[in-house]
């Protein structure tokens, strides 16, 4: 392709918006089944995957990885699986241990294991001012209280029926109730303290658990609880041992082996009808060295999140004036999450404390911080990363301080790998020192190497989504799907039964797929 005047001559059957998990395998799926379709891939970033996004650093000669991105699904994920077996990335499979009784909590000012807090429950309210009824139980089996009451009153008896599955979920946001409301009409802070929940057993959940956004925000109770629903069964996590961005790699290779082109670093300003061609849609994009391309084509799958997604609709005039198309796209709550991974040449967390693998959670910006079994086995002694890791206003505090400062400079050797954006000195400095304090421990080793992400800023996309208070997703997504029939469509995580997984991605695309291009349903594995 020449990026020139003649720009609009290019006419591919398809544009797709996106190269995130929506958009490769909307591309993949349907190369596969129509493989004379020419599909063409636009992305704004200079990288495919969206929000996988994996890193490798070599400390020491041992391969580190982190995520500056998703990092984890489980085998109940059945679209997920199908695809990774389909690929042949199943061998790659490996368990993302969510840790032991080694970890800790430090919280208003002390800090207790995770063996402490299961074996001595009354530890809890030695840090909060809790109410007789909420003494003397785990944060998470409170949770688990709530959410068994309603199951109850809706005549559903948890210990015969629980939900599992999306459509499960899905179920209980619509058509279950609490005093007579649908869950998805509640929010799921008001109905926590509507069931009684004192202020302080709130604030021991939020601190506890590393999240503040399905409390703080306009999310609907039947997502609060779906997305909270582990409570005290946390399932078998996995991750995929060379990264998840294997994932997302692997689709652009097999789209680019079938004759898809995926354009990397196009900004799309903006689509609508051609005026010579009422039949196709006009789309432009603009790059990052200054050129305008224009794309004509008779359909376009718009593979976005939420912002993105709005911003792009409002600047198309057969979208922005429909006024229901708006207000579903504004249906979703968008979250920012950041990660700040920091690299070290030791596993001090290990030889010190004896984490291996997890969460570890605080009342300090930090939230909480996750580290990770080593690629290689028996390697517990080695180079390792860890991520800091939270939501909401925390992010807001971290962003502060990005900008602030120099870059963090790499040390040892090292180099800062490719399409990462090191943490700032600042940041570096003081997640130290609250690690310092977390632990109670003034002699940590420097860091190496660090990366910073903000998910829901413009430079690196958006961050987690939920349905808002009084939003119907079946609905919604049903309507969404195809806005303009025939012509425009939209998929991906944001407005799936899914959220924040891979697997809502390849649900929603999955949907779109068979409803409206008309391909078979694949072949779940058993």
């Amino acid at each position: 392709m020449t990026e020139s005047n003649t720009a609009e001559a290019i006419q591919p059957d398809i544009v797709v918006v996106g190269a995130g998990m929506a958009g490769l395998y909307f591309a993949w799926r349907l190369l596969r089944h129509k493989p004379t379709t020419k599909i063409v891939i636009l992305e704004m970033l200079d990288r495919p995957g969206g929000r996988l996004d994996t890193d490798l650093v070599v400390i020491d000669g041992t391969l580190v990885k982190n995520e500056e991105g998703g990092m984890r699904f489980v085998d109940s994920m059945k679209n997920l699986m199908w695809l990774l077996k389909t690929l042949s990335l199943d061998k790659d499979i490996m368990p993302f241990n969510m840790g032991d009784d080694n970890n800790i909590y430090y919280l208003r000012g002390r800090r207790f294991t995770f063996g402490d807090m299961a074996g001595n429950p009354d530890l809890w309210s030695s840090r909060y001012f809790l109410r007789d009824q909420e003494k003397q139980r785990q944060p998470n089996k409170i949770l688990q209280e709530v959410f068994d009451t309603v199951l109850t009153q809706n005549g559903v008896d948890p210990k015969q029926w629980y939900p599992q599955t999306p459509e499960d979920w899905q179920k209980v946001r619509l058509e279950f109730s609490y005093r007579g409301l649908p869950l998805y009409k509640w929010g799921f802070w008001a109905l926590l303290v509507d069931f009684g929940l004192s202020q302080e057993c709130l604030q021991m959940i939020e601190d506890s658990m590393g999240f503040l956004a399905f409390y703080d925000q306009k999310v609907n109770a039947g997502v609060g609880f779906q997305t909270m629903g582990d409570f005290d069964k946390l399932p078998n996590y996995l991750t995929l041992r060379p990264g998840y961005e294997t994932l997302s790699d692997t689709l652009a290779q097999q789209i680019r082996e079938m004759g898809g082109r995926i354009l990397l670093g196009h900004h799309v300003d903006a689509f609508d009808f051609d005026v010579k061609d009422k039949n196709l849609l006009n789309v432009r994009a603009h790059t990052d060295n200054g050129w305008t391309t224009h794309f004509l084509c008779p359909q376009l799958v718009l593979g976005l999140p939420s912002r993105p997604l709005e911003l792009l609709c409002s600047q198309c005039p057969a979208l922005r004036d429909n006024g229901q198309l708006m207000a579903d796209i504004r249906s979703v709550t968008t979250m920012p999450l950041t990660k700040i991974n920091l690299y070290f040449k030791e596993r001090w967390w290990f030889d010190r404390y004896k984490i291996a693998a997890g969460g570890s959670f605080t009342d300090l910006p930090m939230a909480q911080f996750y580290c990770y079994w080593p690629i290689a086995a028996n390697d517990d002694k080695g180079p390792a990363s860890m991520t800091i890791y939270c939501d909401f206003d925390r992010t807001t505090y971290w962003e502060e301080l990005q900008k602030t400062g120099k870059p963090f400079a790499p040390t040892d050797g090292l180099t800062q790998p490719k399409h990462t954006t090191p943490a700032g000195t600042f940041v570096v400095e003081q997640a130290m020192r609250q690690l310092a304090e977390f632990f109670g421990d003034n002699a940590l080793p420097d860091p190496l190497l660090s990366t910073y992400v903000r998910w829901g800023s413009p430079e690196f996309g958006d961050g987690d989504h939920s349905w808002v208070i009084g939003a119907d997703d079946k609905a919604i997504a049903a309507r969404l799907q195809n806005p303009i029939k025939g012509k425009v469509y939209i998929c991906g995580e944001a407005y799936s039964d899914e959220q924040a997984w891979v697997d809502g991605a390849l649900r929603s695309t999955e949907t779109v797929l068979q409803e409206c291009f008309g391909l078979p349903a694949y072949d779940r594995p058993v």
